[in-house]
């Protein structure tokens, strides 16, 4: 779902099922990306690329939820990037997560400002992900799973970035004890 100008949206849902798209998702756009939205009830794997990159503006948004064991599988690229503003890619999951290619979020333009990237994993396995949210100002990326991270098992932040491995047994991140049924929280991420 290409555009001209704008990129389209493309949604895709399975309500206790799996969601396998066997070839490449794009809703690329000359000035704006489009839409990718997928959410699942078990698993979702897209056989190519998901891209809603913009050439010449703002790259747009990918969101692709699996509420189930079964995981995310995205063994292609998955980018979002724009000329002057980079877009958002969030990867929610019960299950593990394999990206092959990673998340990218940048912005390639003079004076841009890079995206926003958000991968969050319930499995205890081993998460390998690169992301990449440069720009001229970079972007934010959250990595949080219940296995390790590209090899970490400790929590380590700086430069936009957030890396938080094994959440269930590290002090003080997302614990029962600090988190109360029924409150909002608001999750910050800054140098």
């Amino acid at each position: 779902v290409n555009g001209n100008r704008t990129g389209g949206s493309i949604v895709l849902t399975s309500q206790k099922g799996t969601i396998a798209a066997t070839s490449t998702l794009s809703a690329t756009g000359v000035f704006v990306g489009g839409t990718i939205q997928a959410l699942a009830g078990n698993g979702v794997s897209v056989a190519g690329n998901v891209s809603t990159a913009s050439s010449s503006g703002l790259g747009g948004s990918v969101g692709i939820f699996a509420l189930g064991a079964a995981g995310i599988s995205l063994p292609g690229s998955v980018t979002a990037t724009g000329l002057t503003r980079g877009g958002s890619v969030a990867l929610v999951s019960e299950g593990s997560i394999a990206a092959g290619a990673g998340a990218d979020a940048r912005a390639t333009g003079t004076g841009s400002t890079g995206g926003s990237v958000y991968i969050s994993s319930g499995s205890a396995a081993a998460m390998v992900m690169t992301v990449n949210v440069a720009g001229t100002t970079q972007g934010q990326a959250v990595l949080m799973s219940n296995g390790t991270i590209n090899g970490a098992t400790t929590n380590s932040t700086g430069a936009n970035v957030g890396v938080f491995p094994r959440v269930s047994t590290q002090a003080g991140v997302l614990s029962a004890g600090n988190l109360v049924a029924g409150n909002n929280y608001l999750f910050t991420v800054g140098p």
